[in-house]
């Protein structure tokens, strides 16, 4: 019911109002938590676009550019690597899915009779899990190197006249 300037809710429009924002008694002002977030944000970005801001350098353009060209192979052979490294990590948990535990269903060793081999798979078994904790930790150990290379890239560049 509007009267002039004033509105007057009904006991029924309020029961609605209520169902729609139960939390009408908190005075919360979503544009104070709106702006909180995006000023959060902001520093957030801030904070990154200070990392990759460019460095002066007191030595000549070209041994910057040989350093660049020198980080780019080696991101190139690391990213080689890690491909490598991951298809045999990949197949080394291939291996580890048939190993001769109970719990992994079918077992490789079951298709050998030769006791020779038998004791290899056996030997292998436990090696692909020493394997698997070295290869994981690698390709982590390359992907950081590359992240620090590319970091450098970014702050250190240079502009050709």
């Amino acid at each position: 019911m509007i009267t002039g300037n004033n509105i007057n809710i009904n006991n029924s429009d309020q029961v609605l109002y209520s169902s729609i924002f139960p939390f009408t008694g908190l005075n919360i002002e979503f544009k104070s938590i709106f702006n909180f977030i995006v000023n959060i944000f902001k520093s957030i970005f801030n904070f990154i676009v200070n990392i990759f801001k460019p460095v002066t350098i007191n030595y000549p353009k070209e041994l910057l550019a040989e350093q660049h060209y020198g980080i780019a192979i080696t991101i190139l052979i690391m990213c080689i690597s890690i491909m490598m490294l991951f298809f045999s990590f990949a197949f080394n948990v291939f291996i580890l899915l048939f190993s001769p535990s109970p719990l992994m269903g079918r077992k490789i060793i079951n298709y050998f009779n030769n006791k020779y081999i038998r004791a290899y798979l056996n030997i292998n078994f436990r090696v692909v899990i020493i394997e698997l904790f070295i290869i994981s930790f690698l390709i982590f150990y390359f992907f950081y190197k590359i992240c620090c290379a590319l970091i450098f890239l970014i702050t250190h560049n240079f502009i050709v006249n």
